[in-house]
């Protein structure tokens, strides 16, 4: 199991899109009730103790009526002897058999809610309209995937129940939705613990899940816990049938052992399969629309072009009544389109914004958001600032850096911190994020110095106190902007401060909590201690350096996370080379070089170019040491084989600064040989 980003599952879902063969798409979700929750809809755990305080007040006739859910648990374990744990399949089996009461139960859930529709379903919905997803798979009993889809213009194929899996297609001519316990409307839901573990028992339903699956390209699970028998089962029998099936498992917690039993065994089931950890619903959906470039769905993009279509489909007829109707409203609608047009320039300008930055086109929303100037709208400013950061940072351009920085200053000036605290310290926080990353760019320390300063700023309002994770990861930030202010300037005392931070930051990151935010706090005070310990020649700092290392690579393990375990390895690696340098020990330098050799299984040259030459470099920093102190010719000569070859996908690259370092070892290294050739 894999740890991924969402800018991967973007790209296999770019390789999903419809063609001739998938007219369709040929990607599958299935979603849970964690997709359903921003709308109201209550989860499982919510409908259980709805279920509890019932069942308590009827069992103790009346007795037990204002109690919480935990009280009335602990009556009817007393008194009906109700189990610990799988209540909700329990009580569905042994307490709610009629269908009746089921339904009761489960409508009672949904009507309670507020009706609407969230963001996940709506953009579900536009991807299935976009032809990259055919079907949708849902545990849920709500209408809000169907109804996401509708919206877009679709009517799909609804297949009410597991048992309706026999009649869906791998290749459908039009989108499915399958509710696989049934759906609101159905008189009999499957939603007893004897339902939920039975739906695997069937042959024609796992041949069916096979089936569907082996026709796509890959599967997204979002929103669900993984927690039932049957569905699952299904799930794990056709992955283990199909081993290099692509899987993404969307999880909303961070820790990724906080998954279920079944979604490990899913996720264990040969190659290809992956995790996105820390995902709300609606936030993925939005980014997953941004990486796509879909941005808002189009019915509400075009609101008007969209009913102007509905309405072109709408039959004539001979009847004058009926036509003449069927022209009024067209009419309408043509009034309505024009009365859009007269819409307020700014609030015209920021919708089109809104939809350009949803749809990740930020120099496009930047364009219009520089016609804004004369605006004291703090709204328009955060957006032009974060525009021009995400702009600036996936390019060299460090104009549209400078440009965040002073939409920053504006957009704090219009939210002082007496009246909007928090507003203020996260434009702080995001000030200390653009001054870092320009200051990392440019020569000097002004801009590190004062991404310092903003973080601090920002940590006024984020106290550790009131909000200690959101004070940790600004901590982290401050940390990071310490050290690099100290490797640049050979500054002790920077350093020391950047490990202090790192490790208050480790107290409230804890690796029981967040195991991958704790193991990059972890690689960062690393660095920052083999900074201090090649500073100022501390053998004891640099091994501490080294067991911080090998600490965080129990978390980024190659299988989780390979780029940032390669990272840890190359930085572990330039650990043990100076470690190896200052004591003369040939066996750290062996060290050394073991962990370049193992960061190059994952920053291959095809891969990641500069990640390669950079670990080629130092590996050649290791045989050079390794060499010189045993007077080893053939470890000087692959000293200069690795830093020649580093030093072609440098000059490839055009990367000076990486240029002239290797260029300066490498002489360094031809020096040493041709001093031993002499002797």
């Amino acid at each position: 199991m894999e740890i991924k980003q969402i800018g991967d599952l973007v790209q296999a879902l770019q390789r999903a899109k419809g063609d001739v063969a998938y007219p369709c798409g040929k990607a599958v979700f299935l979603v849970g009730a964690g997709c359903s929750k921003s709308a109201g809809v209550p989860l499982g755990s919510e409908i259980v103790s709805k279920c509890l305080l019932e069942l308590a007040k009827s069992y103790s006739n009346g007795e037990v009526e204002k109690a919480s859910p935990d009280e009335a648990l602990a009556w009817l374990k007393t008194n009906r002897q109700f189990p610990e744990h799988g209540l909700y399949g329990y009580l569905f089996e042994h307490h709610y058999q009629d269908p009746t009461d089921q339904q009761r139960i489960i409508l009672e859930a949904i009507n309670s809610c507020s009706g609407k529709i969230n963001w996940a379903h709506l953009c579900l919905g536009e991807l299935v309209n976009k032809r990259y997803v055919h079907t949708v798979l849902t545990t849920n009993f709500d209408q809000l995937v169907l109804e996401g889809i509708i919206r877009t213009g679709i009517l799909p194929v609804v297949a009410d129940g597991v048992e309706s899996l026999t009649r869906v297609s791998g290749k459908p001519s039009t989108p499915q939705v399958v509710h696989l316990h049934g759906s609101m409307h159905t008189y009999r839901p499957l939603n007893s613990a004897t339902a939920i573990r039975d739906t695997d028992q069937e042959l024609p339903f796992k041949g069916a899940m096979y089936s569907l699956l082996h026709d796509s390209s890959l599967l997204i699970v979002i929103g669900y816990a993984g927690g039932e028998e049957g569905v699952m089962s299904m799930l794990i029998e056709s992955a283990k049938r199909l081993p290099d099936k692509v899987i993404y498992w969307v999880q909303r917690d961070t820790n990724p052992d906080e998954l279920s039993v079944k979604a490990k065994e899913l996720l264990g089931c040969g190659k290809n399969k992956f995790l996105v950890p820390d995902q709300d619903a609606d936030a993925f959906f939005a980014e997953l629309m941004k990486g796509l470039a879909l941005g808002t769905p189009d019915w509400m993009r075009r609101p008007v072009a969209s009913l102007q279509e509905h309405a072109s489909r709408i039959a004539s007829t001979d009847n004058k009544e009926i036509s003449g109707e069927v022209a009024r409203y067209q009419k309408r609608l043509g009034g309505l389109e024009r009365h859009l047009e007269q819409e307020d320039f700014q609030e015209k300008m920021l919708g089109d914004v809104r939809e350009l930055r949803l749809a990740n086109k930020h120099l496009d929303a930047l364009g219009l958001l520089r016609k804004m100037e004369a605006s004291n709208d703090p709204e328009i400013w955060g957006m032009r600032a974060e525009s021009a950061y995400q702009a600036g940072r996936h390019s060299l351009d460090s104009v549209l850096l400078e440009e965040s920085i002073q939409a920053l200053k504006r957009y704090l000036m219009l939210v002082p911190k007496e009246s909007f605290a928090e507003d203020w310290a996260d434009g702080q926080n995001n000030l200390g994020v653009v001054l870092s990353l320009l200051g990392k760019r440019e020569s000097g320390a002004e801009k590190l110095r004062e991404s310092v300063a903003a973080y601090e700023k920002a940590l006024e309002i984020y106290t550790r106190e009131r909000m200690p994770m959101q004070w940790a990861a600004i901590q982290h930030n401050r940390g990071a902007s310490l050290a690099t202010l100290g490797q640049r300037e050979s500054d002790p005392e920077e350093l020391q401060e950047a490990v202090v931070v790192f490790e208050e930051t480790l107290k409230e990151r804890a690796r029981e909590r967040d195991p991958l935010a704790w193991a990059m706090t972890q690689c960062s005070l690393g660095n920052a201690l083999k900074s201090l310990g090649v500073l100022e020649s501390d053998v004891n700092m640099l091994k501490r350096a080294v067991s911080v290392f090998e600490e965080a690579l129990k978390e980024w393990t190659r299988e989780r996370v390979p780029s940032e375990w390669a990272l840890t390895q190359n930085n572990m690696g330039g650990a043990l080379r100076a470690l190896g340098e200052y004591e003369s020990d040939p066996v750290s330098l062996q060290r050394a070089i073991a962990a370049f050799e193992e960061a190059h299984k994952e920053r291959t040259l095809e891969r990641s170019p500069v990640e390669w030459a950079q670990t080629q470099s130092n590996m050649g920093n290791a045989l050079m040491c390794l060499g010189n102190l045993n007077s080893d010719v053939e470890q000087l000569e692959r000293a200069r084989d690795a830093y020649q070859d580093a030093l072609k996908v440098f000059r490839e690259l055009g990367t000076q600064y990486y240029i002239q370092r290797t260029e300066l070892n490498l002489s360094m290294v031809l020096s040493l040989l041709e001093q031993l050739n002499k002797t």
